[in-house]
């Protein structure tokens, strides 16, 4: 059976503290980029500015940023999405991501000036 999001982001937020090196760190980014939440966006910004895990924490924060963006709440949650979306497209060098980070960030200012 699956661990429920909220089980597998204590588990992510206690192996943070444990994780070294880049396949460690990319793993754990993996996960948290499969918990839509704020909480998991949160912890993988520490990781943007990580040279040896940046491009895996700039994926898995747009996926859960898209995620997010889906949701009904979307406009409540947009305010503290775009500080992270800022983040992503400096933070890798893939152009499509690039892309796909500058396309969610102005989504999320769209409903930001909308609200």
């Amino acid at each position: 059976p699956e661990v429920p999001a909220p089980q597998r982001l204590h588990i992510c937020r206690q192996a943070a503290d444990a994780v070294s090196g880049s396949e460690g760190k990319d793993l754990l980014l993996a996960d948290l980029g499969a918990i839509p939440s704020l909480n998991s966006l949160e912890l993988m910004d520490n990781y943007l500015d990580d040279s040896g895990c940046k491009e895996a924490a700039a994926a898995a924060a747009a996926n859960v940023s898209a995620k997010l963006l889906e949701q009904p709440d979307a406009a409540k949650l947009a305010p503290k999405l775009i500080p992270v979306l800022e983040r992503i497209e400096p933070a890798t060098s893939n152009t499509e991501l690039a892309k796909h980070a500058r396309a969610l960030l102005e989504a999320a200012q769209g409903k930001v000036r909308a609200k």
